[in-house]
């Protein structure tokens, strides 16, 4: 009797996937009806004017809904539900409580007028401002059933295939705002700089601090580098130009003509030092002093027509030490050495052949020499002298290492020039103490970066009924939407996967070094080097395999290297490592490389025995899709696809944002017919963060595994 009643009041028990959803979600929205007023708090959504009351109703709501889609999912049991998929199914049952005021709503990009790297909707074709269906074509006899629809419809079509989630995960936004902006603190370094009277622009040559992990020129070492300054009043201080001119050095972006100092020489070094932006600065004064760390860093030896140059900065006993007697301040070298050389690889201070001793390349030996400085320098006041002392031969030794000796015929002449040898010249390692704080150094400012990013409507999908349709169709044309939303989505993410990798590759060849990524990227794009590497495998040019069971494992070392090559390059040259490294974007852990291919390349990509297939440095994650532009392709990727659930992690590759939308049923009169359309227009959008990527074409697989590789046999007599 019961099946009889059923039958006939056409209310039989949808035992669909869908229809159990569908179920569920009427329970949901009765049980929530009664404890909060979910029409109110839709009508209030969005409004800029929402009081203390409103946004306590709009939490209460929240709470509720969120306890019983919690609930729901795992009375369903059903498995692969994402947060997101419930965090749609929350939204939309709040936002479309007041179906007719949701659909009627538009989406007004005035809202984020002047919003800094605003991404708008015009290089989106299928983009619409306002929703298609027009409001006087509303019938609420049609759409008693419409919020269930649209609830669980935004439950059910929240999601992508794997290959769409891997590289682009859901990411629900609220259907009252037009986007979502997504901000990223920058730690930026700049040199003090000074403004110009004349009104020109002030450059500040902000740089990231992260770069600085690999040009290590970006953050400054040697601003108080002591500099001795050649200059027409100090040129006693120096030594003779003949033997070692003057030349321009470069410290910190400043460019300073300095030569070797004179032995023998009193001098002070301070003073001597003053740079040009130093003396911009004011001229040095009794505040001033200098670091107790000062070493002798080169010395300069004649010997006849040859001007030898060493670096002695490492040396035992080159730098200057505080004495136990006398003043404290006053420091003294007492330099002795025997690791100073002369071989045949020995050229002089210019880098020329040598003349003199050039005996010693013709012969090949090699002289030990003897060397002996001293001096003195008061760190406070600045007082400095060296003195040379002597230079000779100690030891000599032959090609073979053999040692001869000093009166030997090869070496006796060499010897006696070393007689008139002289030491008369030096530089110094040393550095200003910097306690008056005459140097600031350089500036740290941590800035934000925001990028905005506008979610518009889609084009519409629709399924038509008759008429006089019933309720007997609602999960089949609810599944309809759910599968048609299903595939845009998957679909997109192709599409926006390969407009990432042709934008890049264009960009790529085009950059200068200074310049950022567009902005159609995200605030990564800060961060990181924008990188594209593309390359071309053809597998059958590269194996050459005898036997066929060891075809397979050859194809999948070919691709596991290529994408170990790959991944670990784009890691390196894009600067991700220096992200990670610096924890600037809150992200720990190394990155998971993406692989994105069709399910035929996908099965040669695990090595028998190896589930690491980059290596042990990085995870790894396959995905597949069959859209047949992704045939022969491998698309590498850096992210964090197990760090994405609820919050855009600004350094995963990329993010599909969706928002919540109505499905509704509209009559529609087309010619001579009239029917009624379910009709929804998805609102959502793919992004790209990290703009790093990679793209391999592969051919040629099926050639190695169908083809035998002929063998040249012939007999041998």
């Amino acid at each position: 009797m019961s099946n009889l009643f059923s039958a006939k009041t056409g209310r039989q028990e949808d035992t669909s996937y869908t229809g159990k959803v569908l179920s569920a979600v009427r329970t949901v929205l009765n049980d929530v009806k009664s404890t909060t007023s979910l029409v109110e708090v839709s009508r209030n959504l969005g409004l800029e004017s929402m009081n203390d009351g409103m946004i306590g109703q709009l939490n209460t709501a929240l709470q509720t809904m969120e306890q019983r889609t919690a609930t729901m999912v795992a009375g369903l049991g059903i498995e692969g539900i994402s947060t997101q998929q419930q965090s749609s199914m929350v939204a939309a049952a709040i936002a479309s409580a007041d179906l007719r005021t949701f659909a009627g709503r538009g989406l007004s990009m005035e809202s984020i007028e002047g919003a800094k790297g605003v991404v708008g909707s015009a290089v989106m074709s299928d983009a619409f401002a306002n929703r298609l269906p027009a409001m006087e074509a509303y019938d609420e006899s049609n759409n008693r059933d419409s919020v269930v629809y649209t609830v669980a419809y935004n439950f059910l079509a929240a999601k992508q295939n794997d290959f769409g989630e891997a590289f682009y995960p859901t990411h629900v936004v609220s259907n009252d705002n037009v986007g979502v902006t997504v901000s990223l603190r920058l730690i930026q370094v700049y040199d003090d700089i000074k403004r110009n009277v004349n009104g020109a622009l002030a450059r500040f040559n902000r740089k990231n601090i992260v770069k600085a992990l690999i040009d290590s020129t970006i953050l400054k070492n040697e601003m108080t580098r002591v500099v001795p300054v050649v200059r027409p009043a100090s040129l006693a201080n120096f030594v003779d130009p003949a033997l070692v001119p003057a030349a321009a050095v470069v410290l910190e972006g400043e460019s300073i003509n300095t030569a070797p100092l004179k032995v023998g020489v009193e001098m002070d070094i301070i003073g001597l030092s003053q740079t040009d932006t130093l003396l911009a600065a004011g001229i040095m004064d009794r505040t001033d002093g200098l670091d107790r760390s000062i070493n002798l860093q080169n010395v300069y030896i004649q010997v006849g027509a040859d001007v030898l140059s060493y670096n002695v900065s490492n040396l035992a006993t080159s730098n200057f030490l505080a004495q136990p007697q006398e003043n404290y301040k006053r420091h003294a070298l007492n330099f002795n050495s025997h690791s100073l050389v002369v071989n045949k690889s020995k050229k002089r201070a210019d880098n020329t052949n040598l003349v003199e001793l050039a005996d010693v390349v013709t012969e090949d030996l090699i002289l030990q020499l003897k060397i002996n400085m001293t001096g003195t320098v008061n760190i406070e006041e600045g007082g400095l002298v060296v003195y040379g002392n002597s230079v000779k031969i100690e030891k000599a030794f032959d090609a073979n290492g053999v040692e001869l000796a000093l009166t030997h015929a090869k070496v006796a002449p060499l010897v006696t020039k070393f007689d008139t040898a002289v030491i008369f010249g030096y530089t110094l390692k040393a550095y200003r103490n910097n306690l008056n704080k005459r140097q600031r150094g350089q500036l740290l400012d941590t800035t934000y970066q925001n990028q905005t990013w506008t979610l518009p409507l889609r084009s519409p999908v629709s399924v038509i009924r008759p008429p006089n349709a019933d309720s007997q169709t609602d999960s089949g044309d609810l599944a309809s939407l759910v599968a048609a939303t299903f595939v845009r989505t998957s679909n997109e993410a192709v599409t926006t996967l390969l407009e990432t990798a042709a934008l890049l590759k264009e960009f790529v060849d085009s950059r200068v070094p200074t310049s950022l990524a567009p902005d159609l990227f995200g605030v990564a794009r800060e961060l990181v080097e924008p990188t594209y590497i593309g390359e071309t495998l053809d597998v059958n040019a590269v194996i050459n395999s005898v036997s066929s069971h060891e075809k397979a494992a050859d194809i999948q070392a070919v691709l596991a290297q290529k994408i170990r090559d790959i991944g670990s390059r784009l890691y390196r040259d894009s600067g991700f490592q220096a992200v990670v490294e610096t924890k600037v974007a809150g992200i720990d852990g190394e990155p998971t490389i993406i692989v994105g291919t069709d399910p035929m390349t996908a099965r040669y990509l695990m090595v028998d025995g190896d589930t690491r297939l980059t290596g042990p440095t990085f995870n790894y994650k396959v995905v597949t899709t069959s859209d047949e532009r992704m045939q022969g392709k491998l698309v590498i990727a850096l992210g964090y696809p197990d760090q994405t659930e609820g919050t855009l992690n600004p350094i995963h590759f990329g993010y599909m944002l969706w928002s919540p939308e109505a499905t509704i049923v509209i009559p529609q009169a087309r010619g001579d017919q009239i029917s009624k359309e379910l009709t929804v227009m998805p609102r959502f959008r793919h992004i790209t963060n990290v703009p790093v990527m990679g793209m391999v074409e592969v051919k040629n697989i099926p050639d190695v595994v169908s083809k035998k590789i002929s063998i040249d046999f012939h007999n041998v007599p």
